[in-house]
């Protein structure tokens, strides 16, 4: 098998571990506090990062404070993603994220000054007109079932938006630092302040964690084993033996492995609508990273 083969598996398995974490997380938070939920799904998926930070920090000392600071908006993502997947659905969750690097596009020619094409310009007002149509469905719907809440959905777009400034902003530290440390800064970091967030948590409702079901830890398992260590992995991988453009094509099949997950898990359900969102952001971000591969070239 080539390692253009090993690179396409790896993107298929990390895209149906990653669509399967919205489903899993709700499935959690039936049971468990949501900060506590954050706290033991980084916690456990530190492990097996550990002996890269451990490495990593004898380089990054001096940077170390800039490094962290920055993770925290990755934190406020996983923050605000959690509390908001609880509200709506794990289908729209997913969905809403598709536009992560379209959010990046718009960031980076603000920020960072980068040049926009009318390809770029094109994709981001697809993606833009179709995450607004997914945010709002409840309004237009009138239905939580396959909608989701409007609050949830608000709260998961801002999320994206937060991790779609720390990933614009971690470029500048991806030019000294592996990208590999930086993820494990950014568990180390999650894992902290959502333990002392957590235990002030337990302390207003301690009997939470006296009833957690074996199903619950179950999922907790899948979100901080596979979830989130294994899709990290399969994710390097993918990068390693193939090429950052063919591990992009994560974010294309998430959505769809995504709802299989809240199908068969949550009897969760597409309507039309949805899937016309779906098809604009999904678009948007295909001719936003289409592009950019282009200007790579």
């Amino acid at each position: 098998m080539s390692n253009q083969s090993r690179a396409l598996l790896a993107v298929i398995l990390a895209a149906i571990l990653s669509g399967g974490t919205p489903t899993f997380t709700k499935i959690g938070l039936n049971e468990f506090p949501p900060l506590g939920f954050i706290f033991v799904r980084f916690l456990i998926s530190l492990v097996f990062v550990s002996a890269i930070l451990i490495k990593g920090l004898k380089k990054a000392r001096q940077e170390l404070l800039p490094i962290v600071l920055l993770s925290l908006l990755s934190t406020a993502n996983i923050v605000l993603f959690t509390f908001g997947v609880k509200r709506t659905t794990a289908t729209m969750s997913q969905m809403i994220y598709a536009v992560v690097p379209i959010l990046a596009a718009v960031l980076s020619a603000k920020l960072l000054k980068e040049a926009m094409t009318v390809r770029k310009i094109g994709g981001i007002v697809l993606g833009l007109a179709g995450m607004m149509l997914i945010v709002l469905l409840p309004l237009i719907n009138h239905s939580k079932n396959s909608s989701g809440d409007l609050v949830g959905n608000l709260m998961i777009v801002l999320g994206a938006v937060s991790f779609s400034v720390y990933s614009v902003y971690s470029k500048r530290f991806q030019k000294k630092y592996s990208p590999a440390f930086l993820t494990a800064i950014f568990l180390l970091t999650t894992a902290l302040v959502s333990g002392v967030l957590a235990f002030g948590e337990y302390l207003s409702h301690p009997g939470l964690w006296g009833n957690i079901s074996v199903n619950a830890w179950l999922a907790m398992g899948y979100v901080a084993l596979l979830g989130t260590a294994g899709f990290y992995f399969l994710y390097q991988f993918a990068i390693q033996a193939g090429s950052p453009v063919i591990a992009s094509m994560i974010l294309y099949l998430a959505p769809v492995t995504a709802f299989g997950w809240a199908f068969f898990l949550l009897g969760e359900r597409l309507t039309t609508t949805i899937m016309a969102g779906a098809i604009l952001v999904l678009s948007g971000a295909w001719l936003v990273t289409g592009s950019k591969k282009r200007s790579e070239e």
